[in-house]
């Protein structure tokens, strides 16, 4: 009974990752899809002075997904590709191929984040990771929100520039 309530649950937080993520979710585009249509030149685009733009919101939400990865293995090697942490400025300029880089390793984390939850085991999946103020289930809901937050804010800036 107990392997069935884990699976139920475990089934629960893949659900909502693929939800926030992969496929169509109920409240609109996901992350993944909120990005679709973004060209490189428009993903340069501030909507307003000082506030960030969809390449600067994208490296953001990589880097937390790749930091609850890291909380997870509770990894201490494991380095994030762009130098700096949580904000990344963005560059003057940008060819599509930086800009599908970026997507890319943002597809590669939210991968890697699926997969290392899918394989998880009862007493790891229901524990925390050491020095972790949070148990796993939360770092993941945590994430899940996180994604969803930056889908629709990328959503606006779409609509502010048109695409």
């Amino acid at each position: 009974m107990e392997s069935t309530n884990l699976s139920l649950e475990k089934n629960f937080y893949i659900n909502i990752i693929e939800e926030a993520y992969y496929r169509k979710a109920w409240h609109g585009p996901n992350l993944h899809s909120s990005l679709k249509g973004v060209t490189a030149k428009a993903a340069l685009i501030r909507p307003a002075e000082e506030r960030h733009n969809i390449y600067e919101i994208t490296a953001h939400a990589a880097y937390w997904v790749y930091r609850v990865i890291k909380r997870i293995r509770k990894d201490s090697i494991m380095k994030f590709p762009i130098k700096g942490t949580n904000w990344y400025e963005s560059p003057d300029i940008l060819t599509e191929a930086e800009w599908r880089k970026l997507k890319n390793l943002l597809n590669t984390f939210h991968d890697e984040l699926y997969n290392l939850i899918k394989e998880l085991n009862k007493k790891e999946f229901r524990g925390k990771p050491e020095k972790e103020k949070r148990i796993i289930r939360r770092l993941v809901v945590g994430i899940v929100m996180h994604d969803v937050y930056h889908a629709g804010q990328i959503q606006l800036i779409k609509k502010l520039i048109k695409i």
